[in-house]
């Protein structure tokens, strides 16, 4: 049978308390449920080797996560726990700007991204969109911050930045 997947995704800027926001992953936690996410796509989670308790205590959620630095770039994308997910496969950028989940949810085969594409890198969407053209199964779904314009004829303005750096990327989005 199958059922509604309801997908967030949000750039969380941190999911550790800071001095701003304490709670802050129980804060998260409760937002997501109540946007009665199914699947939540989290970008700039900075979670450090130091940092994965922060992740991995959200209560309700099966966590998939990248390790870099606890204060810039990591990916998340958490799956409710009484959602019917079965895993396949998990892979995840060494730099911590991406995940990507090959797994089956109500029974269908589905390849889960999350990006964050950080200003000041070229390279990323380039690798990625290499990397799902020889990995990704069943419907693809990819979520994130891309810190760019995917749509050259978006702004007239970066229509030239846009075709030079992630050419292939917007391609394979096509």
């Amino acid at each position: 049978m199958a059922g509604t997947l309801k997908l967030v995704t949000w750039n969380t800027c941190g999911i550790r308390d800071t001095a701003d926001v304490e709670q802050k992953k129980n804060k998260i936690g409760q937002r997501l449920h109540e946007l009665q996410a199914s699947v939540a796509f989290l970008q700039e989670t900075h979670i450090g080797i130091n940092d994965v308790s922060h992740v991995e205590n959200i209560r309700g959620w099966k966590p998939f996560y990248s390790v870099h630095h606890p204060r810039s770039k990591g990916v998340a994308i958490l799956i409710k726990n009484d959602l019917p997910f079965e895993h396949i496969k998990y892979d995840i950028d060494p730099t911590g700007s991406y995940i990507v989940i090959i797994c089956k949810l109500y029974g269908k085969c589905f390849t889960l991204v999350n990006v964050y594409n950080h200003a000041k890198e070229h390279k990323v969407l380039q690798c990625l969109s290499e990397y799902l053209c020889q990995t990704a199964k069943g419907v693809l779904i990819v979520a994130g911050d891309f810190n760019t314009v995917l749509r050259r004829d978006a702004l007239q303005s970066f229509k030239q930045l846009v075709a030079t750096r992630h050419t292939h990327f917007c391609n394979f989005l096509s």
